[in-house]
């Protein structure tokens, strides 16, 4: 019986994020545990047997995909939930000469990567992110698509990124 007010109290606070009201303390509480039970899905969905083993208690989640290493998790702004989905690429490059052409090649790429997913630089990293309002993803397939979207596309660009930008243009002297 419990269950079923739960899912009534969720259903409203969900119909009430998307027409952008406030939300009571407890509605946030009932989709941010949904958000979190639907990550853990696509989590299992995707070869993690226990989610818990890859999540800390601040309720961040770490997986791989190939060479990609990302974490997915519900952050709160104010009244706002997000899903926030993100993915290693690379170090930034120590050789001040690639930099330059490493963020122009970051912004280019911006502009033809799908849904939420850009490129960002996180201390000195280049990362892949994705944030989404809880609002707009109504159902298990919409959070696996922002989480998949992030990952495989680090997958997809970083060992080319790597090879391109993670050297030197200086010469060396021979010996």
């Amino acid at each position: 019986m419990e269950s079923d007010k739960e899912n009534t109290v969720l259903e409203e606070a969900l119909g009430a994020l998307r027409e952008g009201k406030a939300l009571t303390s407890r509605q946030r509480k009932l989709v941010r545990s949904a958000a979190e039970a639907a990550i853990d899905r696509f989590m299992r969905d995707v070869g993690i047997s226990d989610p818990a083993e890859f999540t800390d208690e601040d309720g961040m989640r770490s997986l791989s995909l190939g060479s990609a290493d990302g974490i997915v998790l519900v952050e709160a702004e104010d009244d706002t939930l997000y899903l926030h989905a993100e993915a290693y690429v690379m170090n930034l490059p120590s050789d001040q000469e690639l930099i330059v052409p490493l963020y122009r090649e970051l912004l280019e790429l911006n502009l033809t990567m799908p849904g939420a997913a850009r490129f960002a630089i996180r201390r000195n990293a280049v990362v892949i992110v994705g944030i989404e309002e809880l609002g707009y993803l109504r159902d298990d397939d919409d959070y696996a698509r922002h989480i998949h979207t992030v990952m495989s596309y680090a997958d997809a660009v970083d060992s080319d990124l790597v090879k391109r930008f993670s050297g030197t243009t200086r010469k060396r002297a021979r010996a």
